[in-house]
């Protein structure tokens, strides 16, 4: 007969509980800080194009595969120039903590640079983003949530996508088909409120990372998505 064992088991909440925080650990060791600008007093540069482009990643299933990111400094603003080619979408993210609650509106500019046919997106019931800037917030609940803000191939300004499960983001399409696609527009949105609004719940008041992306669906297409500097604004200067 054997004798028993008397080895201690973790429980498995214990075990998870660790490995998160081991991910977490290991995946939070490029964070950014956003730059406070000195001409105005209380914005945060999120992007940081002055520094280099280091702290923008693509997927590691993405790495070299996807042209690099560059920087158009011929521009009045330099901007972030994104390169989707042969049909593939180009996504990039950059690790950065602010304030949500305190900084809740972000401004910025961006431009597809032409126009995208909306019949090479497969699916009709789904956002044809031809460009996307995601804002993720921590969320009370665990997981991190995102708020994504879309200029769409077709014509469905204003359009929300909320009817997902909650492994992905929110959609809010803020540019279409009737914008004109070679001129660089300003965004100014409450990520905060919408968060909110879209998701049901307030989030935690750490902001976490954004992502911008650029995509024509033709396989034969290039296209040169720009942005411009994504800066977050303290809530009292906010305009009513």
């Amino acid at each position: 007969m054997h004798a028993p064992s008397y080895r201690p088991r973790l429980d498995t909440r214990v075990l998870r509980a660790a490995g998160l925080g081991l991910l977490l650990l290991v995946s939070g060791c490029d964070w950014r800080t956003p730059v406070a600008l000195k001409d105005a007093p209380g914005v945060l540069d999120l992007t940081d194009f002055g520094a280099d482009l280091d702290g923008w990643r693509c997927s590691p299933a993405d790495q070299g595969r996807l042209p690099d990111l560059r920087l158009d400094s011929l521009s009045p603003d330099t901007m972030l120039v994104i390169e989707s080619r042969g049909g593939t979408p180009s996504r990039w993210r950059r690790k950065v903590r602010w304030d949500a609650e305190s900084h809740p509106v972000l401004t910025w500019t961006w431009s597809p640079g032409r126009t995208v046919d909306s019949a090479a997106f497969p699916r009709r019931r789904s956002p044809s983003a031809v460009m996307a800037l995601d804002v993720t917030l921590a969320s009370a609940f665990g997981f991190p949530k995102t708020v994504r803000y879309v200029w769409s191939a077709r014509k469905d300004r204003g359009a929300t996508w909320v009817d997902r499960d909650n492994l992905h983001p929110k959609v809010v399409v803020l540019r279409d088909a009737r914008d004109p696609s070679d001129s660089v527009l300003t965004e100014r949105v409450d990520v905060w409120k919408d968060f909110e609004r879209l998701w049901g719940f307030r989030p935690r008041h750490q902001a976490l990372a954004l992502v911008v992306s650029a995509q024509d669906p033709a396989s034969s297409a290039i296209l040169n998505a720009r942005f411009g500097h994504v800066l977050a604004h303290p809530i009292q200067q906010e305009t009513p």
